[in-house]
């Protein structure tokens, strides 16, 4: 009994301190409890609310960057002045951004955009009523602008806010974005954050009842533990020996029990792991089959090359489950492979290329057969760009139509390890046989367009050419018809230029002198006439002569300004001399009839503006206009005018042809200006629009010698006592020119053509001084008439005369060593100076 009682001695005295051991566990186990309940709500509550911030943030981002693309890119330009956006355009855009507002949850949406250090709302989220009552939509006023928002404007960074006002707590974002026209603007957006902020607060309460409910719960609990226990205690103690053996018996059953039932439980964990996987293998290739499908059907209908591999690339990415995808296309021109499209890792390196047999996409091509690398940072056959040292597994499937070879198309892995899938492999190669078809209809398509394109203006161009040909023969038609009117005419002006002058010379009254004065005004207008008619029959030129176009238009605008002071003239030349071979007075005419043309154009004022450079014409505009390519002075002429149509545009240049009343014009100005810059070797050209004005442009060829002044003419009467031949086939022009010879005191031998001509210098070509020799006659002309008498006589001096200009025949007669020109009709004073300084130039010359 002794050995008993102690025993139970030492067993309550054990139970008593296990159960003073239990109190301090259970307390401390409550205290670490509570803090850990605490603390765990607390951390998952911080941790949902940055989480939830963060997605706030993603979308705040989101969403002011869409807004860019709800407003026209013009927008904030215009923004700065409410008068630039109509009322529709307001209510267009304030449905656009309330609804995506209401349909992602932000309280506002808007642009702000900065005007003289100040910012305003340049689109706002607000309803159309307050719209109404604020009598204008857009550049609302916003004075107290964050500062996380200027900082923003000012670096051009994007920025994150939080603010809380009147209305609740706000998460704003500022997205700087910059316009077209370089103004720089804060798309903006706001989030109403008051329910984040109330999880955390939410949670640390939710802690702090649960943990008080738990000890609410549980001291019951443990009170009455701790009185069973000691009720208890004794018996306890007495059967916890057997227990101990019982357990220990039990425990040796259960485990060899649990043995066989983790055994048992292998096996099955490994036959459902094994259907799971069969399972998931067969759904995942229907899946595969019917993407297949659905890509085939879908490539087929995109005929845009560039849209159809992007699409193949997205299609391949979700068939081969990796986001790095990539293709590549030979380019046939510079035999290389380009990365026209990626995904992922290859994403910003579109446009590499590299060599047919270089890394493994060169390889794939090269051998036409696809190639599956597991390691290809340690592939000796790697690219040499250590870009690609990232890429861990790749499979390279070539691009092949029929028998030709159009690229490589692959996958990517960047994990160390990964492999592809044998399923995945095989799918790939079906899809990269679809893939080439597509890519191969779509380039035939391309070239199909491209073909039809080219057709298309190879005929709009035929067709321009055959009227722009059309033009030159009709105008080289009239002309021919105009030059012999014109060389006509100044025969007949030259009979009545002479009478006139030998009547000046004979009469000393004055009525009779204004009278004659009078007439010879009046030829000189006619002649200028005929100048006008030569010109655009590209007659020739009369002296030809180095001629700086910067100092022409100048000094013509200069003068023409001063006779039309309703005109603001504008001129702008290229720094030092332009310098064409020209003939001064036609280049004049030419400038003053586009002047003129461009006043008449501004009936009520305006800007003209006249402008120089040169520029080179090549071959396709050349041979449009048949001239020669090179470098090229261009003189143009800008009205503010009334514009001309089109149909005035094809007839501008036609002689005759005007849009003015006949009081006011000829209709020869702009065709004679067309036919001496054609004689000049260069074209005029016009570009124009109703109600917008016209600009008249005309190009001579450069030339490369230096400018020299013209001498001064005179009106000095120039005699002598030498002896001159006078050709010409009609009687009145020999008649008043021996007057006028005779009247400068020198003696007259008239031919009535070029054969008599030559019999008389055969005869007495000893006496004769001097030859006029008239250039076109019937019979035999002035040119072979010049050959023959230089046969007889080398260094007879012979002077050419004609109706025509010094262009063409007259020119190559000149060329032959005739010593000079005289244009029909002509004054004695500029016959008696042209004879003077012919002979007096021979006399210099030793022969």
């Amino acid at each position: 009994m002794t050995e008993t009682g102690d025993l139970r001695h030492r067993s309550r005295e054990g139970i008593g301190k296990e159960l003073r051991l239990f109190r301090i566990g259970l307390l401390g186990w409550v205290v670490v409890y509570v803090a850990v309940v605490i603390g765990y709500a607390y951390w998952s509550g911080r941790k949902d609310q940055i989480e939830r911030l963060q997605a706030i943030d993603q979308r705040l981002y989101i969403a002011a960057l869409s807004l860019k693309h709800m407003l026209s890119d013009d927008f904030h330009d215009r923004a700065v002045d409410a008068e630039a956006i109509s009322f529709a355009e307001e209510m267009k855009n304030r449905k656009e951004i309330n609804s995506f507002a209401n349909e992602t949850q932000f309280t506002y949406l808007y642009t702000l955009a900065e005007k003289d250090g100040l910012f305003y709302f340049s689109a706002p989220t607000v309803t159309e009523e307050e719209a109404r009552q604020q009598r204008r939509w857009y550049f609302l006023p916003y004075e107290d602008v964050p500062e996380a928002f200027r900082k923003a404007f000012a670096e051009g960074t994007p920025q994150f806010v939080e603010y809380t006002d009147q209305w609740g707590n706000f998460r704003s974002i500022a997205l700087p974005q910059t316009s077209p026209g370089g103004r720089r603007y804060l798309s903006c957006a706001d989030y109403d954050i008051s329910y984040v902020k109330g999880l955390l607060r939410r949670s640390h309460i939710e802690a702090v009842v649960i943990a008080g409910l738990f000890i609410l719960l549980t001291l019951p609990l443990v009170l009455l533990y701790r009185g069973m226990y000691r009720t208890h205690a004794a018996g306890l103690s007495a059967v916890n020996e057997m227990l101990s053996e019982n357990q220990r018996i039990l425990a040796q059953e259960v485990a060899g029990r649990t043995v066989e039932l983790e055994i048992a439980n292998q096996r099955l964990k490994a036959e459902i792991t094994d259907q799971k996987k069969l399972e998931s293998k067969v759904h995942h290739q229907n899946q595969q089959l019917e993407a297949l499908h659905g890509i085939s059907l879908g490539l087929i209908r995109r005929l845009k090359v560039d849209d159809l591999l992007q699409d193949i690339i997205r299609q391949a990415s979700d068939l081969g489950g990796t986001a790095h995808t990539w293709i590549y296309l030979y380019d046939p021109e510079s035999e290389e492979l380009e990365l026209k499209f990626g995904r992922g890792f290859y994403e910003d390196k579109t446009g590499y290329r590299m060599k047919p047999g270089q890394g493994l996409t060169g390889k794939v091509f090269s051998t036409g057969a696809p190639l599956q690398i597991e390691d290809y940072k340690n592939w000796e056959g790697r690219d040499p760009n250590r870009a690609f040292d990232a890429l861990s597994t790749i499979l390279g499937i070539p691009l092949v139509s029929g028998k030709r070879r159009l690229g490589v198309i692959g996958l990517s892995v960047l994990e160390d390890g990964a492999r592809l899938d044998e399923s995945v492999i095989a799918v790939m190669h079906h899809f990269a046989d679809l893939a080439a078809i597509a890519i191969d209809n779509a380039f035939l398509h391309t070239e199909l367009e491209q073909e039809l394109q080219r057709r298309k203006e190879l005929e709009a161009e035929r067709m321009e050419m055959e009227k722009r040909l059309f033009q030159a023969q009709k105008n080289e038609a009239i002309g021919t018809l105009a030059g012999g009117i014109a060389h006509n005419f100044n025969n007949l002006l030259m009979g009545i230029q002479g009478r006139a002058s030998l009547m000046a010379l004979e009469t000393e009254i004055s009525a009779q002198q204004r009278h004659i004065q009078a007439i010879e005004e009046h030829i000189q207008s006619a002649a200028g006439l005929t100048q006008q008619l030569l010109g655009y029959a590209r007659g020739g030129k009369y002296e030809v002569r180095p001629l700086d176009l910067n100092d022409l238009v100048s000094s013509t605008a200069v003068m023409f300004g001063h006779t039309r002071k309703e005109l603001r003239i504008h001129t702008r030349n290229q720094p030092g001399p332009i310098v064409v071979d020209a003939d001064r007075s036609q280049m004049e005419q030419v400038l003053l009839n586009l002047l003129v043309n461009a006043w008449q154009a501004m009936p009520g004022g305006g800007d003209l503006y006249l402008q120089t450079s040169t520029v080179a014409l090549d071959d396709s505009i050349c041979q449009c206009y048949r001239i020669r390519p090179g470098s090229y002075a261009e003189v143009s002429v800008t009205d503010t005018g009334i514009g001309i149509d089109e149909a005035n545009l094809e007839k501008i240049f036609d002689p005759f042809f005007t849009t003015k009343e006949e009081t006011q014009r000829t209709g020869l100005g702009l065709a004679s200006a067309d036919g001496i810059v054609r004689n000049h070797g260069g074209i005029i050209t016009v570009t124009s629009k109703v109600g917008k004005g016209s600009t008249f442009s005309f190009y001579l060829p450069l030339s490369e010698n230096d400018v020299r002044r013209p001498e001064d003419e005179t009106n000095e009467l120039l005699g002598g006592p030498e002896t001159i031949l006078v050709v010409d086939d009609e009687e009145w022009i020999r008649e008043v020119a021996a007057a006028m010879l005779k009247k400068l005191g020198y003696e007259v031998i008239e031919a009535a053509g070029g054969k008599e001509a030559v019999d008389i210098v055969a005869e007495k070509g000893g006496s004769i001084d001097l030859v006029v020799l008239d250039m076109i006659m019937p019979g035999m002309d002035g040119g072979e008439a010049f050959d023959r008498i230089r046969d007889n006589r080398p260094h007879l001096p012979v002077l050419l005369s004609s109706g025509y200009a010094v262009d063409g025949q007259a020119k190559t007669i000149l060329n032959r060593g005739c010593d000079g020109f005289l244009q029909k009709p002509y004054r004695i004073s500029v016959l008696s100076q042209k004879i003077r300084a012919v002979l007096e130039r021979r006399r210099d010359t030793p022969n």
